[in-house]
């Protein structure tokens, strides 16, 4: 269920949109809009943009007018290739108890206009942002860890986020790759782990990968901890060149 703060900024917005609506130009362009429909055939690989909150206004009313909006410049990849959206609390802004990773929903449509028409959120800029308006925010049953740095913008694969635990394992390319992360991070507090068939676990300061006692993956300790995604994919690479 969505909480009960969501109508918090509810008044003010009301009394606001007439303002921004007042200093709307004359005879300008249509907003552009990039996507709009339901699912879609063949989806890409980063199909899901996860984008940072300022504030707790900003979730309130994003979760109560089923939106979210990010400057342009922030959207490298195709806008149009964006299925899903979901939202980083950062501890800065919201806390240990509710940071990460916890709402995210379908888009409906994205759209590219100036930012002075998120009339929801008023403000005076011609800056381009884009709109996803979405079908509902749906909570995620075990929110993703805002482990390692924070982020601003990102994206990942709907599939891969589903799986993850942690923030950074978002940013790993497949599902496997997520499952070697959690393998490796536990080999690395100690404990012996298994990947797929593999046995993986720490010998003094290295990550060991064995296949039947044959060692096909090695990587330190420190690199890992430092660079766990860039770690990841090169151990993954090394699992891949062992099985040809």
């Amino acid at each position: 269920m969505i909480p009960v703060f969501l109508g918090i900024a509810a008044a003010v917005i009301a009394a606001v949109v007439l303002s921004v609506k007042a200093h709307k130009p004359k005879n300008e362009p249509p907003d552009e809009i990039i996507f709009s429909g339901g699912d879609d055939e063949g989806e890409p690989c980063h199909d899901m943009l996860i984008g940072a909150l300022s504030n707790m206004p900003q979730l309130s009313v994003c979760l109560e007018y089923n939106f979210y909006h990010i400057p342009a410049k922030l959207v490298p990849v195709d806008i149009g290739s964006i299925r899903y959206v979901a939202v980083y609390q950062s501890r800065r802004f919201f806390g240990s108890e509710l940071a990460g990773v916890r709402y995210f929903a379908q888009v409906e449509r994205a759209t590219l206009l100036p930012r002075y028409k998120i009339a929801e959120l008023p403000r005076q800029s011609e800056e381009m942002y884009v709109r996803f308006d979405v079908k509902g925010w749906q909570k995620k049953i075990k929110p993703i860890s805002p482990t390692g740095k924070g982020i601003i913008a990102g994206y990942t694969e709907f599939a891969v986020f589903e799986v993850a635990e942690e923030l950074p394992q978002l940013w790993l390319k497949s599902t496997e790759d997520v499952s070697l992360y959690a393998a490796l991070k536990s080999a690395a507090a100690g404990d012996r782990a298994g990947f797929k068939t593999l046995d993986v676990r720490k010998k003094g300061r290295s990550l060991l990968v064995t296949d039947g006692g044959k060692l096909i993956a090695i990587c330190s300790l420190k690199a890992f901890e430092r660079a766990p995604v860039r770690t990841v994919n090169y151990v993954s690479k090394q699992i891949k060149e062992a099985k040809r």
